[in-house]
């Protein structure tokens, strides 16, 4: 290749550099934009997770706890006048229990079918924490393969430059080129792969702030429950002793 085709082939690949360049620096921003919004959607989910079962779940329980109690006093308190009487009470005391033990069966499920998704969320999350420090290692090693290349430079760069014949410039120059062309078809894919993962972060959030709400709703429908507990527990005392 001539001194001027060096030149042209030169130019062409700084322009390319610069394109290259911005696309990639741009997938960079839009990578850190992206850990940004999922961490903040983990932060909402792990509050929302905390309001549905450290907070409403607790409240729900307790209600269910007073729902059995007041029944369990309502039918100990009510009187009987013979064994037929007596032994319908006693069914009713036996269903009750049933009843409870069939409720709470069923949430043992839910519970654990809810301990192994979050099991298998804690080992994804082991395998990206595994992933970014293999990914530190590798960038430690680009590090220090680059540092002695400079060390390299600082030695050699004078006579390299002095002894240089344009083969090998062409040769560098054409597998920049080849390189470059690699890279921009890589920067246009991520560019897109990058535009989903945004558009679905912001869906996530979306449902998450759905959730939040929803729980919210869930509070206040506890709470009228609690409302109609106060009432009933004062009926309920009446029969005590009575």
């Amino acid at each position: 290749m001539s001194q001027p085709d060096l030149h042209l082939a030169n130019i062409e690949n700084l322009k390319r550099i610069y394109q290259t360049e911005s696309s990639i620096l741009w997938s960079r921003a839009q990578s850190v934009q992206i850990q940004s919004l999922v961490e903040e959607n983990r932060f909402l989910n792990l509050q929302n997770f905390s309001a549905a079962f450290l907070g409403n779940r607790q409240l729900i329980n307790q209600n269910t706890d007073d729902i059995f109690r007041d029944r369990y006093n309502l039918l100990k308190n009510t009187p009987t006048k013979n064994t037929n009487e007596k032994q319908y009470i006693d069914a009713l005391e036996a269903q009750s229990r049933i009843d409870i033990l069939e409720h709470r069966s069923k949430l043992n499920h839910v519970m654990q079918e809810a301990n192994i998704m979050m099991a298998a969320i804690n080992r994804q999350l082991s395998e990206v924490v595994e992933m970014m420090q293999e990914t530190n290692d590798q960038l430690i090693n680009f590090n220090n393969r680059n540092l002695d290349k400079n060390t390299e430079l600082l030695q050699n760069i004078k006579q390299s430059t002095s002894l240089v014949e344009t083969q090998e410039i062409s040769a560098i120059e054409e597998d920049n080129l080849v390189r470059l062309k690699k890279l921009q078809v890589d920067a246009m894919e991520l560019e897109k792969s990058i535009a989903d993962v945004v558009h679905v972060t912001h869906s996530n959030r979306e449902a998450i702030l759905k959730r939040t709400k929803y729980n919210e709703t869930s509070r206040t429908k506890i709470l009228e429950t609690r409302k109609h507990l106060a009432d009933q527990h004062l009926q309920i005392e009446k029969l005590i002793g009575a």
